[in-house]
C-alpha cells in the first residue's frame, strides 16, 4: 500500500510502503495489481486523502508502465456502473505518482 501525501486533488501517492507491504513498483516498472489497489484507495478514501467516490469497481491499470518522471498513462474503471478512466502522472523516479480525478 502506498502512503498518500495530503494535498488538494489531484492526489499524489508516495512509493514508501506501510507495515512491510510490497511497494507499487519493481525493476523500474509499476506493478499493475498494486496500482489497481492504490488507485481504488485514492478514489474511495474520504477527502483530503482521496476523492470520496462510491461505487468504484473494475480498476484496471496497464502492466509494464515505466517509472519515468513526467510520463502519464490511463487506468480504466467503473464508477456507479459508468465506464471512465483516470490519468496517472509519474512525479518522481522513486515511484511517487498522482491520481487525477475520473474523466
Amino acid at each position: 500500500m502506498a502512503v498518500e501525501r495530503v494535498t488538494a486533488s489531484p492526489i499524489p501517492i508516495r512509493r514508501a510502503g506501510l507495515d512491510g507491504q510490497r511497494l507499487p513498483f519493481d525493476d523500474d516498472t509499476f506493478d499493475a495489481a498494486q496500482m489497481n489497489q492504490g488507485v481504488t484507495q485514492v478514489l474511495t478514501n474520504a477527502p483530503p486523502s482521496g476523492f470520496g467516490l462510491s461505487g468504484v469497481t473494475d480498476v484496471n491499470c496497464p502492466s509494464g508502465q515505466a517509472v519515468v518522471v513526467g510520463s502519464k498513462f490511463n487506468c480504466s474503471l467503473q464508477v456507479e456502473g459508468r465506464q471512465t478512466q483516470v490519468t496517472i502522472e509519474v512525479l518522481s523516479d522513486s515511484g511517487e505518482y498522482r491520481v487525477n480525478p475520473p474523466n
